[in-house]
């Protein structure tokens, strides 16, 4: 296998590694919903509601699925619907698909992702609109901050479900198709597939982490701490809602969560309960 060709299939799957950890993890406990992001290998119908030629919602697509012609660029399930199937979920429904009142009672997951983008912004833009890394991870953020709290009241359980969803991303292929190997106005000379693989990595990750609020640090409030909290430093208003108070430590929430699975669940082996019962 060509370098070119190692490099985009990593690009392509290396969420799968992240998503075989996860479920190791999980350990045979109930995994509460499943969180869709990514392009046409994993839509689920997001672009029927987008000016775009990036369609699938005509047969022959969907001629194996319970309804067809959903939007799904297969003749069936998409991946994301046969790992739903194997956690024992619903299909997670496309975002755009659902009205607000929905939204606010999907509580399984949702799918955000869409046919022809990437995670670079301009990838995938000539076949029209779609919804870029950047989009997707805003939707996402509402979900977390307007949705699943009119579900879920206590916040710290907010966090709890979020920790033990399971996060799948398949995205990656426009941004080469569509952008770096068109190379418009030579952005990507001099860039070596391997190289240009890497910094894919790289904008995923800057996106994923600078969107998501149980990922930023609470201290300071403008989320960009990499280290300690400085003397009377501003921080964020409802610290309930974040994972970590400063780069490197996390919040009393995160800590009570972390506190009860160390006392009764699988974080530590072995847990409190456990040990006060040991002979």
């Amino acid at each position: 296998m060509s370098n070119f060709k190692a490099t985009f299939l990593y690009l392509i799957f290396f969420i799968f590694v992240l998503l075989t950890r996860k479920l190791a993890l999980v350990n045979g406990n109930a995994v509460p919903a499943l969180y869709v992001f990514g392009d046409s290998t994993v839509d689920s119908g997001n672009n029927n509601y987008l000016q775009t030629r990036a369609k699938a919602n005509f047969l022959p697509f969907g001629i194996d699925f319970i309804n067809p012609a959903t939007g799904r660029f297969t003749n069936g399930r998409t991946i994301a619907d046969c790992i739903a199937d194997m956690l024992g979920l619903p299909f997670a429904p496309p975002y755009l698909g659902l009205s607000e009142f929905e939204r606010s009672k999907v509580i399984t997951g949702i799918n955000y992702a869409s046919a022809a983008c990437g995670i670079l912004p301009l990838s995938g833009s000539e076949a029209g609109t779609c919804l870029s890394m950047d989009n997707q991870t805003e939707y996402f953020m509402s979900t977390i901050e307007k949705d699943l709290p009119s579900i879920i009241s206590n916040s710290e359980e907010v966090i709890l479900h979020l920790s033990k969803s399971i996060f799948l991303v398949s995205i990656g292929v426009n941004d080469y198709t569509t952008n770096y190997l068109k190379n418009f106005n030579g952005t990507w000379t001099g860039f070596t597939p391997e190289a240009f693989g890497e910094f894919l990595l790289n904008e995923f990750f800057i996106r994923m982490q600078a969107s998501m609020t149980v990922r930023r640090p609470c201290c300071p409030a403008d989320g960009k701490a990499t280290s300690l909290c400085e003397p009377n430093m501003a921080v964020c208003e409802d610290r309930k809602k974040y994972m970590f108070f400063d780069g490197g430590h996390t919040t009393e929430s995160a800590n009570g969560i972390l506190a009860q699975e160390c006392f009764s669940g699988t974080i530590c082996k072995p847990n409190i309960i456990e040990l006060v019962k040991a002979p």
